[in-house]
């Protein structure tokens, strides 16, 4: 298992405030106790799916968008992160007399929504770390 994974020494809590910063997102008030919480949350997770008791360091960056990930969304249905904008998607081009048609179907929320839940749900990214239990 990862040094980084331990978090022992708050490394991991540090990569997800990093993660967050790089995201536009700075940590303040009561951050610090849920991401905490969060990163046992998710490290249970991740050992329960798998059935593992200790962590692969491959599996660094994904446990780190997972509780991300959780962390955005629970200030997002909270109503504590709001002004989200995201840019609109190109959703088709035609090269004869050049035509681009922009995605606008979707409002931001959703496609916030959508992107958190990328974030989030990794299941399928653990597969490949699975033991058999007996």
């Amino acid at each position: 298992m990862a040094d980084i994974l331990n978090n022992a020494d708050g490394s991991f809590y540090k990569m997800v405030c990093q993660r967050l910063s790089s995201l536009g997102h700075e940590v303040t008030g009561d951050g610090e106790w849920i991401i905490n919480f969060l990163i046992d949350k998710t490290f249970n997770h991740i050992k329960t799916v798998c059935n593992i008791k200790d962590i692969p360091d491959a599996l660094t960056q994904i446990a780190c968008d997972m509780v991300v990930g959780e962390y955005l969304s629970q200030l997002f249905v909270s109503g504590k992160l709001t002004d989200i904008e995201i840019e609109q998607t190109l959703q088709s081009i035609s090269m004869g007399d050049t035509s681009m048609t922009y995605s606008n179907g979707e409002d931001n929320a959703t496609a916030f929504r959508a992107w958190l839940d990328s974030l989030k749900n990794k299941d399928g990214e653990l597969v490949c770390f699975r033991c058999l239990r007996w």
